[in-house]
């Protein structure tokens, strides 16, 4: 069992397709200290369903080109990506936008 030392709280913040996908703009997450930015997309996943699964991942389980998600105002590309440990009381902003369709 977990104790709050081995815990923190992660602060999430939906924006654009993620606020509809998710029912809400804001939401908080108990974490646990070693958890990466995957772990997290990965639980959210499982809260929120396929739909918001394929939407995220493409089948490679890489970022689809329109997911935009900051630590603390940093892109996680400027980071280590997916692998991105989250820290204490991170706050992580997450974003969808409307995919572009191409043709002309």
């Amino acid at each position: 069992m977990e104790t709050s030392e081995q815990t923190s709280r992660v602060s999430i913040r939906y924006l654009g397709l993620a606020r509809l996908m998710a029912g809400s703009e804001e939401d908080f997450v108990p974490w646990p200290k070693d958890g990466t930015i995957r772990d997290l997309l990965n639980l959210l996943c499982e809260r929120y369903g396929r739909e918001f699964q394929t939407s995220i991942f493409t089948m490679n389980q890489t970022l689809q080109n329109c997911v935009k998600i900051e630590i603390d105002e940093i892109d996680i590309h400027e980071l280590q990506g997916l692998e991105t440990v989250l820290g204490s009381s991170a706050k992580v902003k997450f974003i969808v936008s409307i995919p572009s369709l191409a043709g002309g």
